[in-house]
């Protein structure tokens, strides 16, 4: 079991926070709009207290389960951050950086994109159980990265085609709902690339095995 240093007895709770902070906004802006906001409201603390009790229990879960989390609570506030700011500095941007002509090239130059990455990728190195081993091996750690974060932009760009303008249109105001299905697909794909990661570093562990192995056959 990893030492719990200070920043890790605060983890829970920052993972909780940023939870409500993603909440709190579509809140108010429904009850700006007149709208019922009680029920987002609720499932963001509903969600809050989920994420905290999953954090403390992490020990029986999937080492996999922190990256998950993290990426719930620090990349979705960062996605929702970043697109404010993408519509502060375009007021008439769309909806979704994937609504511009450019597409994928629109979204991987957003603000949106890049304060997700920013906001995930400093926590999920410090803390994830799964990137733990990882850390003395920058090599290996940045390949990790890149598997993970490619395949969390690879599921909000295919969430975002497949269910994306559906849950915009049910779920108002439409931010919110694209907020919650750019998030769910981030994290469904990181479930794959995670995977990935381990088969691939796997594998290069055998190989390097079956090296060391002939080399010292070689020797006698």
């Amino acid at each position: 079991m990893e030492p719990r240093t200070p920043l890790l007895r605060l983890a829970p709770a920052a993972l909780a926070l940023l939870v409500l902070a993603q909440g709190a906004p579509f809140a108010y802006a429904r009850w700006s709009l007149g709208m019922a906001w009680q029920p987002v409201a609720l499932g963001a603390a509903v969600a809050a207290v989920a994420v905290w009790f999953a954090w403390r229990a992490r020990f029986l879960l999937s080492p996999h389960a922190d990256m998950l989390l993290i990426m719930a609570a620090f990349g979705g506030f960062g996605m929702w951050l970043g697109d404010r700011v993408d519509h502060w500095i375009d007021p008439n941007a769309p909806l979704c950086p994937l609504h511009d002509a450019r597409g994928a090239a629109a979204l991987a130059g957003s603000w949106m994109t890049w304060l997700m990455l920013a906001f995930a990728i400093p926590p999920s190195v410090l803390w994830s159980r799964c990137l733990q081993p990882l850390r003395r091996r920058p090599a290996r750690l940045a390949l990790a990265l890149l598997l993970d974060m490619g395949g969390m932009l690879a599921g909000m760009i295919g969430a975002h085609f497949w269910f994306g303008r559906a849950w915009a249109l049910r779920i108002p105001p439409p931010e919110l709902g694209m907020h919650l299905a750019m998030l769910a697909g981030m994290l469904a794909g990181m479930l794959p690339a995670m995977w990935l990661r381990d088969a691939l570093l796997a594998a290069r562990d055998r190989a390097a095995a079956r090296a060391g192995a002939r080399a010292a056959l070689v020797s006698r």
